[in-house]
């Protein structure tokens, strides 16, 4: 029977399920929603920016967040099948560990491909065509790290693209305010995936795999607490076009705060450390999802 993890407390409900889809549900990482929290965020701060939102769309872009960043990790256990296999944290990935073959794999994607766009169909046309042109980056993320030591830029280019799209979906066209907002989610994901990517900086350096991981493997603190830095800044200048209240300043003050501590007493050594940093970032979207919420007051 196949378990991927020796912690089953954190997947019980998978495991309630019959063995057929157990699978499946670990390869879309269901088990671990971390990641559709990362994604999903992100479009509630450009809805919180906008104020043009219902909760239809709100609903429409949960589910579209959960399909697409499942089939992101059908498409990247494709993509790294034999790089999974030698890697400690990966193996046990239903591809790797041979629990599925590449043709269930790819039935599974195209199931959650076509779930997506049947959400993305009832949006507007131009969240629609938005959607078709991030498509391809998706498909294109998880060879990055074969060509360039920036990995996790070109991931935050895609994994905000929900800002852009909640956007347009409101508003009809873009404009400076979700432009910056963007670029704080970028800072934000090149930041925490660096984080995430040091996990693995030996076996990927091994496997002759690039990332900002390796690239700033030696300066990790100064390189998050850059990444923070400019999230910060680009968010304090949307608070200034909006000429929000001190409340809003305040809450970043004390998101800013709690990233240098973070930062400070992080242990790069210390693989449970750098895992729990980076899941720490679901609150941290919640945290500026607040501060734009409240920022009007």
């Amino acid at each position: 029977m196949y378990h991927p993890h020796t912690d089953i407390r954190r997947v019980s409900w998978i495991e309630s399920l019959p063995p057929f889809f157990r699978p499946y549900l670990y390869l879309a990482r269901l088990d671990r929603p971390i990641g559709f929290w990362l994604l999903f965020l992100p479009c509630l701060w450009s809805f919180g920016l906008s104020e043009t939102w219902s909760w239809m769309t709100v609903f429409f872009f949960l589910w579209g967040s959960i399909f697409m960043r499942s089939a992101g990790c059908v498409i990247n256990d494709l993509a790294d099948q034999s790089f999974d296999q030698k890697v400690e944290r990966t193996k046990t990935r239903p591809l790797a560990a041979g629990a599925l073959t590449k043709h269930q794999a790819l039935s599974f994607l195209v199931l959650l491909l076509g779930g997506a766009f049947l959400i993305l169909l009832q949006l507007k046309k131009i969240t629609i065509l938005m959607g078709f042109f991030f498509l391809p980056l998706v498909i294109l993320y998880p060879f990055m790290k074969r060509w360039t030591y920036w990995p996790q830029l070109f991931l935050g280019l895609v994994f905000n693209g929900g800002i852009l799209m909640a956007w347009v979906d409101g508003k009809g066209a873009l404009s400076l305010e979700p432009l910056l907002l963007y670029g704080a989610g970028i800072f934000w994901t090149l930041g925490y995936d660096t984080v995430y990517g040091y996990q693995d900086k030996e076996e990927d350096e091994g496997l002759g795999l690039k990332s900002t991981a390796l690239l700033f493997k030696d300066q990790l603190k100064p390189f998050l607490l850059g990444c923070f830095s400019v999230m910060i800044f680009l968010l304090i200048s949307i608070g200034v076009y909006n000429e929000y209240t001190k409340i809003y300043y305040g809450i970043l003050i004390s998101l800013y705060s709690w990233f240098i501590y973070q930062v400070w007493f992080l242990n790069s050594n210390d693989k449970q450390n750098l895992l729990a940093l980076f899941r720490n970032q679901k609150w941290v979207g919640f945290w500026v999802l607040g501060a734009i919420l409240l920022g009007r007051i």
